[in-house]
């Protein structure tokens, strides 16, 4: 569980405020729905681990936090590929002196145009693709293109950037002496999600209160996206175990029964003395177990290599949800 006060979740939890800042590439080109290989949408607080910055494009310092979300055409071989990548620092001043490097290190490359972005560091950095970057207040916009030519990768860009600047601009910074006082489990729904016993620093990414915007960010393609939107899902708890409040019983009860339905997964036993109330079934790769459940306004899912290990898992999420309906 998240400790309250922790510096690092705190600023995790500022990313995660930013992430719902972060257009959908898919809102500006409906063929961009497919995830990209290492860009999960899940807070970094090491600039140099920045995931919408390719290897020649680097993030040199300074950065609080950061987030990012691709997209491309295709899971694989894509003629397109869009990386939007959210950078917090202390102040605007900030964020200005790293333009001016950003600027000087793109001076030896092929500069690129943008109209809705006058005060951009473009280039093409790599041949055929346009890497970006625009100050917005306490923020650094960064946005990666890839088309099948430097034209269309340019009007990718170009049309990325025209939504995503006055979305960034909605974004109000936390101020840095705030940060920790940020709410890390909002209404408790983490506290109903089985928690990792040692976290590591990479878990410590992903483990949040999430609302829908920050959930579809960070997970491309998935198809249970429209079934918790019809459930009015409204708050999520990411953790060892995925806890979600939907709208009502009713609709937490037809979550669970849907999932069910449309998978097309061969079924695992459930846990002893559960059956009918938790359901497990082999994940969609065939290697891991998903067991899914709901209790009262709650769907919730946990999984793991191991079936055992994964009905243990399952009814230890159920308990917790019987004991904070």
């Amino acid at each position: 569980m998240p400790k309250q006060g922790d510096g690092d979740f705190g600023w995790a939890a500022e990313g995660n405020r930013m992430v719902e800042a972060v257009v959908l590439p898919s809102d500006v080109d409906p063929s961009l729905t497919r995830a990209v290989k290492d860009v999960d949408g899940a807070p970094t607080l090491n600039g140099y681990e920045s995931q919408s910055l390719h290897d020649g494009v680097r993030l040199i310092s300074g950065t609080k936090v950061g987030v990012s979300v691709g997209r491309a055409d295709l899971a694989e071989n894509a003629t397109k590929e869009v990386r939007i990548g959210l950078y917090r620092y202390t102040d605007a001043e900030a964020v200005s002196k790293e333009m001016k490097l950003f600027e000087s290190a793109f001076s030896t490359k092929p500069k690129v145009t943008l109209p809705s972005a006058s005060d951009a560091a473009a280039a093409e950095h790599v041949p055929g693709e346009v890497d970006a970057f625009v100050p917005v207040g306490a923020l650094l916009v960064h946005v990666h293109a890839k088309g099948r030519s430097l034209q269309e990768s340019t009007s990718l860009a170009d049309r990325i950037l025209a939504v995503q600047i006055p979305a960034a601009k909605q974004y109000r910074p936390t101020a840095g002496a705030d940060v920790p006082r940020l709410p890390l489990d909002r209404d408790g729904i983490l506290s109903r999600a089985v928690g990792m016993a040692a976290e590591s620093d990479e878990d410590r990414r992903f483990i949040a209160a999430l609302t829908p915007p920050m959930y579809e960010r960070r997970l491309a393609d998935n198809p249970i996206v429209p079934h918790l939107r019809e459930a009015g899902v409204d708050l999520m708890g990411w953790n060892y175990g995925k806890v979600m409040r939907a709208r009502d019983v009713a609709a937490a009860t037809r979550l669970f029964e849907r999932l069910e339905q449309t998978s097309k997964q061969p079924p695992g036993a459930a846990p002893p003395g559960l059956d009918g109330k938790i359901a497990c079934r082999r994940s969609a790769g065939g290697t891991d177990f998903v067991c899914r459940m709901h209790v009262g306004r709650y769907y919730a899912q946990v999984g793991s290599r191991d079936l055992t290990d994964a009905q243990q898992l399952a009814t230890a999420q159920w308990v917790l949800l019987t004991r904070s309906p």
